[in-house]
């Protein structure tokens, strides 16, 4: 597995009381990625995540996150689309957005029916 592939699955699965921890590497391999590779949306994705975490510059973490569902190819290497709809949801919950969180959790499931993050998130959303 090479390392953009483990990074993936490792972000996807990591507790989130562990993103706080990662937020630095995250960054930084957005940072690598995107001097690398300009044209790569992972750094995007990545440094958006970042973003949610810190809850700073929510706009443009959402704008990070609907330019990588734009641009992103469906790769292993890549984080799946329903994780960014996924982290989308989180940012609109952590405003206090319930309807828009659980409208990008339930586009999150439409896309992986299996994504355990975004059925936990959308089960808290309904009940608040």
């Amino acid at each position: 597995m090479n390392g953009s592939r483990r990074l993936a699955a490792l972000f996807e699965h990591w507790p989130l009381s562990a993103g706080l921890r990662a937020l630095l590497m995250l960054i930084a391999v957005a940072d690598a990625g995107e001097k690398a590779n300009v044209d790569d949306p992972r750094g995007k994705f990545y440094r958006a995540a970042g973003l949610i975490l810190k809850n700073e510059r929510v706009d443009e973490a959402e704008r990070l996150l609907r330019e990588y569902l734009k641009r992103a190819p469906v790769r292993s290497t890549y984080p799946r689309p329903s994780m960014a709809h996924y982290w989308l949801g989180r940012l609109h919950q952590q405003q206090g957005k319930n309807t828009e969180a659980a409208t990008e959790y339930e586009a999150a499931l439409k896309l992986d029916p299996k994504n355990k993050a975004a059925q936990e998130a959308l089960k808290k959303v309904r009940k608040a």
